[in-house]
C-alpha cells in the first residue's frame, strides 16, 4: 500500500472519526439538556416531595386532631351513655310511681263510688223528707183549721151553758 492510500485510508478514518467526534459531540450537546432538563425534574421534583412532605405533616397534624376528636367523641359517648343509663333507672322509678298512683286511684274511684251511693241515699231521703214536710205541713194547717173550729164551737157551747146557767139559775 502506498503512502497516498495509507493517507487515503487515514484521511477518510479521520473523517469518519471526526464525523463520529461530531455525533458524540451532538449527543453529548443533546445529553447536556437532557441532563439540565433532568436537573430541572430533580428540583421539580425536590419541590413537589417538600410538598408532599409539607402535605403528609399536614395530614399527620390533621389526623391527631381527628383523634383528639375521636377521643372527644368517645368521652362524650360515655357521658351520653350514663345519662341513657340514669334515665332509664330514673324511668323504673317513674313506672313505679305511676304504678303506685294507679293503685290509689282505684282506692280513690272506689271511695269516689261510695260517696256517689251516699249521696244518692242523701237525695232520695231529702226527696222523701221534703214530702213529708210538705204534708205535714198541710197537716198542721188542716189541724189548726180544725182546732180553731173547735175553739168556736166550744166557744159557742160555753156560751150556751152560760145562757143555760143564767136561765137555770
Amino acid at each position: 500500500m502506498t503512502n497516498e492510500e495509507f493517507q487515503a485510508i487515514v484521511l477518510s478514518e479521520l473523517k469518519a472519526l471526526r464525523e463520529d467526534i461530531s455525533g458524540v459531540k451532538g449527543d453529548v450537546s443533546g445529553l447536556k439538556e437532557d441532563m439540565s432538563g433532568v436537573k430541572g425534574n430533580v428540583s421539580s421534583l425536590k419541590e413537589d416531595m417538600s410538598g408532599v412532605k409539607e402535605d403528609v405533616s399536614g395530614l399527620r397534624e390533621d389526623m391527631s386532631g381527628v383523634k383528639g376528636n375521636v377521643s372527644s367523641l368517645k368521652d362524650d359517648m360515655l357521658g351520653v351513655k350514663e345519662d341513657v343509663s340514669g334515665l332509664r333507672e330514673d324511668m323504673s322509678g317513674v313506672k313505679g310511681n305511676v304504678s303506685s298512683l294507679k293503685e290509689d286511684m282505684l282506692g280513690v274511684k272506689e271511695k269516689v263510688d261510695e260517696i256517689d251511693k251516699k249521696l244518692n241515699a242523701v237525695y232520695e231521703q231529702t226527696a222523701f223528707l221534703t214530702e213529708f214536710k210538705e204534708e205535714s205541713i198541710k197537716n198542721n194547717k188542716r189541724i189548726e183549721q180544725e182546732n180553731r173550729r173547735l175553739k168556736e164551737i166550744v166557744g159557742r157551747h160555753e156560751l150556751e151553758i152560760q145562757d143555760l146557767k143564767q136561765k137555770i139559775g
